[in-house]
């Protein structure tokens, strides 16, 4: 209330039942005086901030509980991916066509992604391929894995003989030796 308001009240109060007002006193007409609405008191975090300062849209996400901490950000035509910048693999990445996806300051995307063996921060970033490198890249493990698997049916194992020099000999379905892949 303002203080206007309170002064005809006070001086409402201050007239008992068998006093006279003095000559010349009006009482005013008060208008009836709103409810009173309980309007509860912001919540704040540790920080004194209040939480109806959050921006639009905002939407609390509980500590503890499960979130893609990486955001995935998909373009079309390319393979992105997150890389730890350990033991030189971003730089690898570069040589083999990756490009690092900047944010909106022109940066490249970076994030936090635990600790060196050596000691210290490691950092991930976000970079990108086109997607026919990508899968040309794909292309050549497989190749590789094939390859390993075709020796693994033959029973060929870098150059050790199966059942002889310890090597493991497997059986098939039939209590024969060699593979069965479906």
């Amino acid at each position: 209330m303002t203080d206007a308001a309170v002064r005809p009240q006070r001086a409402r109060r201050s007239l008992s039942a068998d006093a006279t007002p003095p000559p010349g006193f009006e009482a005013p007409s008060l208008p009836e005086p709103a409810p009173v609405v309980a309007v509860p008191a912001p919540v704040v975090n540790g920080n004194g901030h209040a939480l109806e300062d959050r921006p639009l849209g905002w939407v609390r996400k509980p500590f503890g509980a499960y979130s893609k901490r990486l955001q995935d950000i998909p373009r079309e035509g390319y393979h992105r991916r997150w890389i730890n910048d350990d033991k030189g693999r971003v730089n690898r990445a570069l040589e083999a066509g990756y490009a690092h996806v900047k944010d909106k300051d022109g940066k490249p995307m970076v994030h936090h992604a635990g600790t060196l063996a050596e000691g210290g921060g490691m950092k991930a970033y976000y970079m990108e391929i086109p997607l026919d490198w990508y899968r040309e890249d794909q292309a050549v493990k497989d190749s590789r894995r094939d390859e390993i698997d075709k020796k693994l049916r033959r029973g060929e194992v870098e150059g050790r003989v199966i059942g002889k020099d310890g090597a493991y000999q497997p059986t098939n379905a039939a209590g024969g030796a060699g593979l069965t892949m479906k």
